[in-house]
């Protein structure tokens, strides 16, 4: 470690060396913690940079290009910049993990550029738990991103396939613990960067030189699991019941979804009296009180992994029923009052009277002005 360096492991000055399967560690310097370059490029394949410091990059500085490829940048700490701190250049990263680094300054804690014509292309990458935020981009340079996980306060940073979601390492590293070698960032089975990659430009192999994709779309970051992923399927109740369809009935056929990973079960949200044929199967039966409404929620399950779930609504509709009264007997010429009480069902009502000489109403209680013997 040579604290006073610019790049205290490497210093590259108009060079485009190829760096592989290594590791940068326990690094202090004042430009780089570990690596500083300029106007050369470096390119880092399935490496390691982590546990260093610097006053500006506590990993990188640079005002050159950067290819990076299954790399792990973690537990960097720096007072200016970021794990990565750039001033020019195009910076290619693909497959990548950050995590746990963090920068003293209001900068981005992995990576910030600065100057225009600075561009940084993220894909396929893992920015998550780095402090106090992931990326800036200063001076009109710009920071691009598609099919990455990029932890923002609120929202998704812009980009195709991007995500917002903790990527569940196996053991996330704590930013505040800087400069450090912990943490351990492949995905588990639960994590969302698993299968959400991009083909598209992915290395053939991941950090540790297992085959990529295990199954048909490549992980995000540097680790591709080695299994299926244990992601529960993505639930779907099925539509609701409940229009005209379900009149008279007290009893319906459910059509949620059959779970490709785990298992299913239907619960009662809202509503009494339900029951199911088989709480397990997506296609059970429901049966219920006529004129209630329930709300039914299809689970699937696949611990440790989060839930999916979905509702949907199941209504009773009840057959109206109607009882016709009049004020009859009446003499000839006056006039009679016919009175209608529906029940059942749900209002408003509509209606429809039919009787002798071609009578006819919609009201729900006409009256027949000056009824004749015709009328009987």
């Amino acid at each position: 470690s040579f604290p006073n360096s610019a790049g205290a492991s490497m210093f590259n000055e108009f060079a485009s060396p190829m760096i592989v399967k290594s590791s940068f560690s326990g690094n202090t310097g004042v430009f780089g913690g570990a690596i500083y370059n300029s106007i050369g490029a470096v390119n880092l394949t399935n490496c390691t940079v982590s546990g260093n410091t610097g006053g500006a990059g506590g990993a990188i500085y640079s005002s050159g290009n950067i290819n990076m490829v299954n790399c792990k940048i973690s537990g960097n700490r720096a007072f200016n910049g970021s794990a990565i701190s750039s001033l020019n250049g195009t910076h290619t990263i693909t497959n990548c993990s950050f995590s746990g680094n963090i920068t003293e300054n209001p900068a981005g804690a992995a990576i910030s550029t600065t100057n225009p014509g600075t561009v940084t292309n993220l894909k396929n990458c893992i920015l998550w738990g780095n402090c106090p935020i992931e990326v800036l981009a200063e001076g009109s340079s710009t920071i691009n991103a598609t099919y990455s996980i990029i932890q923002q306060s609120m929202g998704v940073y812009p980009g195709t396939g991007n995500l917002n979601v903790n990527p569940l390492f196996v053991a996330q590293p704590a930013c505040n613990a800087a400069p450090t070698t912990a943490g351990d960032l492949p995905l588990t089975g639960c994590s969302p960067a698993v299968n959400t990659g991009t083909n598209a430009g992915a290395p053939a192999n991941d950090l540790d030189g297992n085959p990529r994709p295990f199954g048909t779309t490549v992980d995000m970051g540097m680790h591709e699991l080695q299994s299926s992923s244990a992601i529960p399927s993505v639930a779907n109740a099925g539509p609701d019941q409940t229009d005209a369809a379900t009149c008279g009935l007290t009893m319906v056929t459910l059509a949620a979804n059959p779970p490709g990973i785990g298992t299913g079960l239907w619960s009662i949200e809202s509503g009494t009296g339900g029951s199911f044929g088989d709480a397990t199967s997506p296609t059970s039966s429901f049966s219920g009180t006529a004129g209630a409404t329930y709300t039914l929620r299809w689970t699937i399950s696949n611990a440790p992994c989060t839930a999916s779930f979905d509702e949907m609504t199941v209504t009773f509709n009840q057959n109206p029923t109607v009882t016709a009264s009049s004020n009859s007997p009446i003499c000839a010429g006056s006039n009679l009052n016919l009175t209608s009480t529906p029940s059942g069902g749900t209002g408003p009502y509509s209606f429809a009277w039919e009787g002798p000489n071609s009578f006819s109403s919609t009201d729900e209680d006409p009256t027949i002005i000056g009824t004749t013997t015709a009328a009987s």
